[in-house]
């Protein structure tokens, strides 16, 4: 099976009907176990669903929004008439097993429902199978967190599966021989996280601003890595300079890009906004630059 996915190019913009077929594929991973790697199933099942998970497209809710628990409901995969409480304390552990616990964590799996623990654990193995398949497409994660159709408890856990996510991948790049290659990547890393940073939803901006933390903590040389110090500060440049874009008669927000990279930053509409947006972003490179010196001055 693994060499026939091997074939197949990623699903990067599948349709809807594709999206849900994966998902139903997901959820017979996880409720037949398939996506274990300790299992009673031969080791070669593991690999071709590790083959699968790398050209899989992510499990988005598609703008289900408010009717996504319908929709998981009525995969045939869970059979909800069948299940009875017990089957549904299992699903909740076994989220939490594979999270790192924590009191919000458990009073938040208490409220989700079976469907919606299964298809939380679907997307936690997905990812985790593609993360081992490359580091580079940990980004991916914050599809998830900017996917608006996951709100209130789903997004919480699917934060907690972030923070899961990104300990996989640290632990994977000190594990990486250190290389220009991947002194790349965590660069490019950096810099995606810098513009996560001034992302307009504030949960995003903190769970950003932590990742950062991590990153520089355990690799420090991205404090004075140059492309990484020039984004920081032609992004600052680029907000300075929104703030003098404001029309009064016209007020929406604007996207800001920086050349030769494929993140973007929206600001708000609101001028006042705007100037806070800015000022942490100018907190922010201060933090970064005076981190540098230390580092420098210890070092």
């Amino acid at each position: 099976m693994w060499q026939l996915a091997e074939r197949v190019e990623p699903f990067t913009d599948p349709p809807k009907k594709v999206i849900v077929i994966f998902r139903d594929f997901w959820l017979y991973c996880v409720v037949m176990g398939f996506s274990e790697s300790a299992g009673v199933f031969p080791a070669g099942w593991y690999r071709s669903v590790q083959a699968v998970a790398r050209k899989s497209p992510l499990l988005l809710s598609m703008g289900a929004g408010q009717f996504l628990d319908k929709e998981l409901e009525l995969n045939r995969p869970l059979r909800i008439e069948s299940i009875g409480q017990g089957d549904v304390q299992e699903a909740r552990q076994s989220l939490l097993d594979g999270l790192d616990r924590s009191l919000e964590l458990d009073r938040l799996v208490v409220r989700l429902s079976f469907s919606q623990c299964l298809y939380l654990i679907s997307i936690h193995r997905l990812e985790t199978l593609r993360l081992e398949t490359s580091t580079k497409n940990f980004p991916l994660v914050f599809n998830y967190l900017e996917d608006k159709g996951l709100q209130g408890e789903l997004w919480v856990a699917i934060e907690k599966i972030a923070h899961k996510l990104f300990d996989q991948y640290i632990e994977q790049m000190q594990a990486k021989t250190a290389t220009e290659e991947s002194a790349a990547e965590l660069e490019s890393l950096t810099e995606l996280l810098v513009f996560k940073f001034n992302h307009i939803r504030g949960r995003i901006k903190q769970l950003a601003d932590k990742f950062i933390s991590k990153v520089v903590d355990k690799f420090s040389h991205l404090l004075w890595s140059r492309r990484v110090v020039y984004t920081m500060l032609d992004l600052l440049h680029q907000l300075s300079l929104s703030l003098h874009t404001m029309d009064p008669d016209r007020r929406r927000s604007l996207v800001v890009t920086l050349p030769d990279l494929p993140h973007s930053v929206t600001v708000p509409e609101n001028a006042t906004k705007r100037e806070v947006c800015y000022i942490l972003c100018a907190v922010f490179v201060v933090c970064m630059v005076s981190s540098c010196c230390r580092s420098f001055s210890q070092s």
